[in-house]
């Protein structure tokens, strides 16, 4: 059996999909009130590249640096939100911040889950790691 990869047929696999980082873009751009086009434009990306992005394709490493630059939001938090960095790997202070982002998308939710993911936004002491956990349980705002 040869080892010869000239006879290997090419690889057909769509690119990465990543229904997450889909949602995750789309709920950006509702909270802010921009279209797909103007975010295209704001990020200097051709609008069917958005298209394809809020359909679930995973930008590359460096077209995340220019979503980052066009949310005005840490790279650390695109990069894990496209899957290509854990989110254990964030810098410290930014699930934190991402959190706090996160209140403003808050309409119903479980009195509960709100009330813990307050108290522990809040207290100082509380690590990075528990309002991950805290936010993986509130209903629809899980992005891992």
């Amino acid at each position: 059996m040869s080892n010869d990869l000239r006879h290997r047929a090419p690889d057909t696999t769509p690119p990465h999909r990543d229904p997450a980082f889909g949602h995750w873009l789309l709920t950006e751009l509702e909270r802010r009130g921009w279209s797909r086009f103007y975010f295209a434009q704001s990020a200097g990306v051709h609008a069917s590249m958005v298209y394809r992005w809020t359909e679930g394709q995973r930008p590359e490493p460096k077209q995340c640096e220019k979503i980052a630059e066009a949310l005005n939001v840490d790279l650390d938090v695109v990069l894990a939100a496209a899957g290509h960095r854990p989110r254990q790997e964030l810098a410290p202070g930014v699930i934190r911040a991402e959190a706090a982002a996160l209140l403003n998308q808050v309409d119903e939710i479980h009195l509960i889950y709100f009330t813990a993911w307050m108290r522990a936004l809040a207290d100082p002491r509380t690590s990075d790691e528990i309002l991950a956990r805290i936010i993986a349980r509130l209903p629809g705002l899980s992005r891992d």
